[in-house]
């Protein structure tokens, strides 16, 4: 899996500079299918980060510079984590994220759909098995006894993923096991007090379980 947003930049992420216009602004995130549009000056430095709801509201024949937006995101730096920059970005509801260099020189954009679709790609597709879904409080979460758990059941963990959940002290963990019929895991897990929210293994090919996938980050609001 990339581990930095730099190796995820995309470009399609739609930009423009303070000198266009809100009207070609507004053109460019409804044809690039996003909800808000990175902004550069002249020396190619981001200047914020603006989303469509508000320049609907502005004189659209007015350049970006003569109006007045709160646009103070400057971006974040390409070596930072895919998962801070998924948190970044979910916690204010953009579908874009602008990527600056060392120099803080704007290098490119990242789209949320790119970002997710690396998490699933990293779970469902690298390699064969089943995915357990648990959910524990955060102080009786134990990676290592999860980990015991499993292989007692001679069953390798191949991938874990976390998310915490909102406005809870709970937390929802996401393994990828290397085989398909999991149900002796499930049971060790249960008397282990762990609850097991879902479970993907038989018969489930890629494309089903990229979909289950997918609703299952919106339902823990990854």
């Amino acid at each position: 899996m990339k581990s930095s947003i730099g190796e995820l930049i995309s470009a399609t992420v739609p930009y423009v500079l303070e000198t266009a216009t809100v009207r070609e602004a507004l053109y460019l995130i409804e044809d690039n299918g996003v909800d808000c549009i990175i902004i550069l000056n002249s020396a190619e430095e981001v200047i914020g980060l603006v989303e469509d709801v508000t320049l609907e509201e502005l004189n659209d024949e007015l350049t970006l510079s003569q109006v007045s937006i709160d646009i103070r995101f400057k971006g974040v730096h390409k070596q930072l984590h895919v998962y801070d920059a998924l948190k970044i970005m979910k916690d204010n509801a953009w579908t874009v994220l602008p990527v600056v260099g060392d120099d803080w020189v704007y290098v490119g954009g990242v789209k949320l759909e790119d970002l997710t679709n690396e998490l699933v790609e990293n779970l469902a597709y690298k390699y064969s098995g089943a995915i357990i879904v648990l959910r524990t409080l955060e102080t009786d979460y134990s990676l290592s006894e999860i980990i015991r758990i499993c292989e007692s059941n001679d069953t390798r963990v191949l991938s874990v993923g976390t998310q915490k959940e909102e406005d809870s002290r709970a937390v929802y963990i996401i393994l990828k096991l290397e085989k398909t019929d999991i149900s002796s895991v499930i049971a060790s897990l249960n008397r282990y007090e762990y609850e097991v929210i879902a479970s993907y293994g038989h018969n489930l090919y890629n494309e089903d379980l990229k979909g289950r996938l997918y609703l299952l980050m919106h339902f823990i609001n990854m």
